[in-house]
């Protein structure tokens, strides 16, 4: 019945850490690719391929990093709790972004 532990956080960790390992073995290039049957020809035409750069791989690391600091994600959460009495989540997301 609890393939993954009885504990929702116990659950939670394990699943995370499995995600983790498949994702460890996906190739990203793979979200940069287009099926370009799927474009019409004036769209073929002015479509221009980007490839998975240092920069962009270097982002999706750190937002996997950010992703899977327990600390950071808890720290949100309790954030979040109190700030939604005060503005909606799409305040909180704009303030959290600004420089």
């Amino acid at each position: 019945m609890y393939r993954f532990g009885r504990s929702p956080l116990t659950r939670h960790l394990l699943l995370q850490l499995q995600r983790k390992l498949e994702n460890s073995q996906f190739d990203r290039s793979v979200w940069y690719t287009c099926r370009m049957s799927c474009f019409d020809d004036d769209l073929r035409r002015s479509f221009l391929q980007c490839h998975l750069d240092e920069a962009a791989s270097e982002f999706l690391d750190s937002s996997e990093r950010t992703s899977d600091s327990f600390c950071l994600q808890i720290f949100y959460r309790i954030a979040m709790m109190v700030l939604c009495l005060f503005m909606s989540l799409t305040d909180m997301n704009g303030y959290s972004a600004l420089p």
